[in-house]
């Protein structure tokens, strides 16, 4: 199960399905400024847990970002997800940051679109502006819906860590 968390502080909280062992906590963020109208629909967190089924691999302590927006000259929704990176705190490599490492399962996420997608790897940043960097896009309708799916490769450096590990204790401490 998942648990999704509104916004960068804790809000509502939704358990959803996923691989076996598999239990992240994944943030929805939003633009403060949309309208109500381009607000969170349902099955929008349906498409979100699909994306999260398709984590094979992951860190245990890895917190997962999601930013979604509804592009209105495109009209299409975005979702763009993302590990945060992990903070070490005390020890030898105290402040120490590290991205999660990750396997995804690219053929069950193109599967649960209506056609085949368009499917892009963006090996590096576009520019100075571009928050992406490297990622995996998915582009397509699904469940009728046009959407524009973006996996990163690292969260945006503007996050920061999204958890910590107490080098002392071992436990973990999200951060987000």
């Amino acid at each position: 199960m998942a648990h999704f968390v509104n916004g960068l502080c804790e809000h509502d909280r939704l358990r959803i399905s996923g691989r076996a062992g598999f239990l992240p906590t994944v943030y929805l963020m939003t633009d403060d400024s949309l309208p109500a109208s381009q607000s969170q629909p349902e099955w929008l967190l349906r498409l979100t847990e699909n994306v999260c089924a398709a984590i094979v691999e992951q860190p245990e302590a890895a917190a997962i970002g999601c930013h979604h927006f509804f592009d209105e000259q495109r009209v299409v929704w975005e979702l763009t997800v993302f590990f945060g990176r992990l903070e070490i705190v005390g020890g030898a490599h105290d402040g120490e940051t590290f991205n999660a490492g990750f396997s995804l399962d690219v053929t069950s996420l193109a599967a649960d679109f209506d056609y085949p997608p368009e499917i892009r790897w963006c090996g590096a940043a576009q520019g100075r502006t571009d928050d992406l960097g490297a990622h995996l896009s998915l582009e397509g309708l699904w469940h009728g819906r046009r959407v524009w799916l973006r996996f990163l490769s690292q969260a945006p450096a503007h996050l920061g860590p999204g958890s910590q590990l107490l080098a002392t204790t071992g436990e973990f401490r999200p951060l987000w």
